[in-house]
């Protein structure tokens, strides 16, 4: 016998299920949020707050971020609270860091500055440039000269390559293209024959263009990972599954705005946690156990210990391997298909620093970009974040660094292989902050069990926390960025989770959580109380 009942009942910890619960509460619906197994945002070390996982807010200009955050009221409160640099990231090698502005003649400058002449210019540009100066005799010029500074360029001997200048015009392009495309429908992914038909269409053309820009964009290690790192970093996809279109979505969202939050995730989940509150939606920290059927439909879940809580809707917030052992004998052959072609495959890692502000070089901004060999993968310490937090009283600054770690070999421990990652990060860190070991006031990862380094550091509890994972799938994707459908065949039950969208990042966990939402209003549609919420979308 249930001992409460609900219209909702959100199981798992996942940011996209804390987002659809809080919509469906502003929509009338009475939602409990279930914590299963809720990983901690940040942890203490002596009087320092650190993150276990950076967020940056690329994305949240998309149409469908907005509508997210419109219907929650948001928008205003995350400006207001969000700390924005100078630029919107910055993109460093070992011999080169760009500010990547939004403004195309500022990103010019930056680029005849740090970048050879030939990487942010093609043939073409460089005589309509001179012609525009009347100096068409020298951009012609004697044709040994001209011959001998093409054949000097690494960029100009390969096939039609594009200037950055033009690459990133281009993503913006296709960026707008896919907000098209999202935009379409009211639901993305979307469910059903006709939907996912016509965005099919808009989906080849995007593809297309997309792997057109890609070929010539790449021409040069260091622009490919310029336009690829913000996907990598971003998103949660290895390098080797993140399609053109996706990086291009994600390179055109960070260079518009990538702003930060005083202690990331966090913040962002508290305010999302009191509007859940005061719409008189419910938290509790407890563990589902099993779901509940009948008439072949979720009616309730049992907890641990076996209380049961009724309810017309579960949303699973958690990856589709926690969500088999509460479904029951019979499960579902979409469920099973799903959870068979999506897996772990690496493991996102965080390294917090606090430093005195001496250690950080004037110039550096927040987010930083790091690939130090462009010519190597961009995977494990060779494709970090650097994020700076604001000077406290004393004058420290919180550095987080993050990067992933590609899933270790058979055998070897997940520990020993992040240990090693830190290592390697530590030695590649001195290319962007050189004099950083004279200015580490604490050093420490919430993911190792290694005792904090650092004389003011003091003992933290309830470490390490688990990092968090990034997806292989070989599932039917939608665009090129979906992954698990959020319905898997299971009356009553939406997915909104990482596994989702999981090459859009933080748009992506929106965007689920929207659809899944959207299918728990229609499901409860009968009802007179959400007729109107259906009618307005």
């Amino acid at each position: 016998m249930p001992t409460n009942s609900y219209d909702l009942i959100v199981v798992g910890s996942d940011f996209a299920g804390l987002v659809a619960g809080t919509l469906c509460a502003r929509r009338g619906m009475r939602v409990l949020l279930l914590d299963h197994d809720a990983r901690p945002m940040t942890y203490a070390l002596g009087s320092h707050q650190l993150p276990v996982e950076p967020l940056c807010l690329a994305g949240l200009s998309s149409p469908c971020a907005q509508r997210v955050l419109d219907e929650l009221q948001l928008g205003h409160t995350l400006r207001r609270k969000q700390s924005a640099g100078s630029v919107p990231f910055q993109f460093a090698t070992a011999a080169v860091r760009v500010n990547l502005s939004a403004d195309e003649h500022v990103l010019a400058q930056e680029l005849r500055r740090e970048l050879p002449e030939a990487m942010y210019e093609s043939p073409a540009d460089a005589t309509a440039e001179a012609a525009a100066q009347g100096d068409v005799s020298s951009a012609s010029g004697d044709d040994e000269s001209s011959s001998d500074e093409q054949s000097n360029s690494p960029l100009l001997a390969l096939p039609a390559p594009m200037s950055v200048l033009e690459a990133c015009e281009r993503a913006a392009e296709l960026s707008a293209q896919f907000d098209a495309a999202m935009s379409a429908s009211d639901e993305f992914p979307p469910t059903g024959f006709w939907k996912r038909r016509e965005l099919g269409k808009s989906a080849q053309r995007l593809s297309e263009d997309a792997e057109s820009w890609w070929a010539s964009a790449s021409a040069h290690p260091a622009v490919a990972a310029m336009l690829s790192l913000p996907a990598v970093l971003g998103t949660g996809a290895l390098p080797d599954d993140l399609g053109a279109a996706s990086l291009a979505r994600s390179f055109h969202l960070w260079r518009t705005g990538a702003a930060q939050l005083p202690e990331s995730w966090e913040t962002l989940c508290e305010l999302l946690r009191e509007r859940l509150t005061k719409a008189s939606g419910e938290t509790r920290a407890a563990r589902a156990e099993a779901f509940t059927y009948r008439w072949g439909r979720i009616n309730g879940v049992r907890l641990e210990g076996g209380e049961e809580l009724g309810t017309s809707y579960v949303i699973a917030a958690l990856p589709l391997a926690e969500l088999l052992p509460l479904v029951g004998d019979k499960l579902p052959k979409r469920l099973l298909q799903c959870a068979d072609e999506i897996e772990p495959a690496g493991y996102r890692y965080t390294w917090n620093l606090v430093v005195d502000g001496a250690g950080v070089p004037e110039g550096m901004s927040s987010p930083l970009l790091l690939c130090v060999d462009p010519s190597a993968p961009l995977a494990a310490d060779n494709a970090m974040g650097v994020y700076l937090g604001a000077p406290d009283d004393e004058g420290h600054v919180i550095v987080t660094i993050s990067s992933v770690c590609p899933m270790p070999p058979e055998g070897q421990p997940l520990e020993r292989a992040l240990a090693e990652l830190r290592a390697r990060m530590r030695e590649r860190l001195d290319v962007v902050m050189p004099f950083l070991d004279e200015h580490i006031v604490v050093s420490h990862s919430p993911h190792d069990a290694a005792a904090p380094e650092g004389i003011h550091a003091a003992a933290a509890s309830g470490l390490p926390i688990a990092p968090a994972a990034v997806w292989h799938s070989t599932l039917e994707s939608a665009m090129g960025v979906s992954a698990v459908p959020t319905h898997v065949g299971i009356k009553n039950l939406a997915v909104a989770s990482s596994q989702v969208l999981p090459r859009l990042g933080l748009e992506g966990d929106l965007a689920a959580a929207w659809s899944a939402a959207k299918q728990a209003s229609e499901a409860l549609g009968k009802k007179r109380e959400y007729r109107e919420v259906l009618a307005n979308g």
